[in-house]
């Protein structure tokens, strides 16, 4: 069973398309794996940045992508966390038969309780600090327990009552 699956691509697109402007960051639809199928709207400009560049994208972005798979893998619960570049991220797993087969994911608001290590940060993009604090700055803030809510009303919608616990192996 995957994703794509349980519903049709417009019908994923309006779901993400909904929870990137609850959220406030792009959305995207990822398979049981980690590996991104569709995403609704635009990353805000510090993820962009680490984006663009090949090494911190690797270090950054698939590090925390392994990681929030893994974390859906064991808990089949919705999970909020920073990225080590000090951005928001959510995650919500989309389960069937008590087996994760894909997950919603948003990322890239600042965060309300943590500041961005612009200072590292640049050093990894090979950008001067001040660029860093630039693109922090037109990137909006966000609270972590308001992405919590927001996980959860989502995993509540995608997954029925029962689909949430595991399977017995």
């Amino acid at each position: 069973m995957e994703a794509l699956n349980l519903m049709s691509r417009t019908e994923w697109e309006e779901i993400l398309d909904r929870f990137a402007r609850q959220v406030r960051m792009a959305a995207c639809l990822t398979d049981e794996g980690g590996a991104i199928i569709l995403c609704q709207r635009e990353r805000r400009p510090l993820c962009v940045a680490v984006r663009a560049n090949k090494d911190a994208r690797s270090a950054i972005c698939s590090q925390v992508s392994d990681s929030m798979t893994q974390t859906m893998r064991s808990t089949l619960k919705p999970d909020v966390g920073i990225c080590d570049a000090g951005l928001l991220r959510v995650a919500v797993p989309v389960i069937r038969l008590g087996f994760l087969v894909g997950q919603v994911t948003a990322c890239g608001l600042t965060c309300a309780e943590e500041d961005v290590s612009t200072f590292l940060l640049g050093r990894m993009l090979d950008l001067p600090e001040e660029r860093v604090q630039q693109l922090a700055g037109l990137t909006p803030l966000g609270i972590m327990d308001d992405l919590k809510v927001s996980g959860m009303r989502l995993f509540r919608e995608l997954n029925p009552l029962d689909e949430s616990r595991p399977a017995a192996r």
